[in-house]
């Protein structure tokens, strides 16, 4: 574990983006178990995202509009939208995920960006459409999937999703990709597996699936350095026994829409 670490900030210093760590060392929030290194403080989570956030601000840079909104799909608890906010100050996040996810996304972020505007249930309920108007109110709005078909068309700038719609079975990777908010967005960033079912047996979705193939619109496409796992890890098969897996092949993109 302490050599995968390391060969994370190897990755990031290989890349440029080792002052991104520095700059934002991992928080303490939910106590998660950190490795100091060199003067950083990290977790393999933590830098996936510290990794994301420098491939966008590289191929991306002043592309963004100023206060501009953006849309992650499958957030978790909101790490890479707190690290993308900080980066660009005055720029609006939607998160979404399961409520469950929602409310450690609720917790995480209350607690490391105490400041922070947060939309909810209670502001989402008198909504019929979320306009970029009203996204504009606030630094985070966390939304469940049932209501992600009522952000109106031409509300979001940037769409990221990471290891997340590879997850997805094909009705519901559809419902997300056929969305307006989606389809009207101006860019799309993301890393998936290159063939989910190898690790989801639900989804029959493929690198094929999504929205890249048009190479005037590409901006960067290759394997994605940050979602790997050089090592073997047990599965249990039955009650006394395991199976060694690995990690699948993930890629990542970043381009137009």
């Amino acid at each position: 574990e302490r050599e995968l670490l390391r060969r994370c900030l190897r990755i990031l210093e290989q890349h440029g983006y080792e002052s991104l760590l520095a700059k934002y060392p991992s928080p303490t929030v939910g106590n998660p178990w950190h490795f100091e290194h060199a003067g950083y403080r990290y977790t393999h989570r933590w830098f996936k995202h510290v990794y994301s956030l420098g491939l966008l601000g590289r191929t991306l840079g002043d592309r963004l509009p100023r206060g501009f909104t953006a849309l992650d799909i499958g957030c978790a608890y909101g790490i890479f939208s707190s690290l993308l906010q900080q980066e660009h100050p005055g720029s609006h996040h939607v998160l979404v995920d399961l409520p469950e996810q929602l409310l450690l996304a609720s917790y995480f972020l209350r607690r490391y960006r105490p400041a922070a505007r947060i939309a909810g249930p209670c502001e989402l309920a008198e909504e019929k459409s979320i306009t970029r108007d009203f996204l504009g109110h606030f630094d985070f709005v966390l939304l469940p999937p049932a209501l992600y078909e009522a952000l109106e068309p031409g509300s979001i700038d940037l769409v990221t999703s990471f290891a997340a719609l590879g997850e997805l079975k094909r009705s519901y990777f559809d419902y997300y990709l056929n969305a307006p908010a989606f389809r009207t967005a101006s860019f799309f960033a993301t890393a998936n597996p290159v063939v989910s079912k190898r690790m989801f047996a639900d989804s029959d979705v493929t690198v094929l699936d999504y929205p890249l193939w048009d190479a005037g619109k590409r901006l960067h496409f290759d394997l994605a350095q940050a979602f790997f796992h050089p090592y073997a890890y047990p599965r249990a098969r039955g009650a006394f026994s395991y199976e060694l897996q690995k990690f699948q092949v993930f890629f990542e993109y970043v381009g137009e829409l």
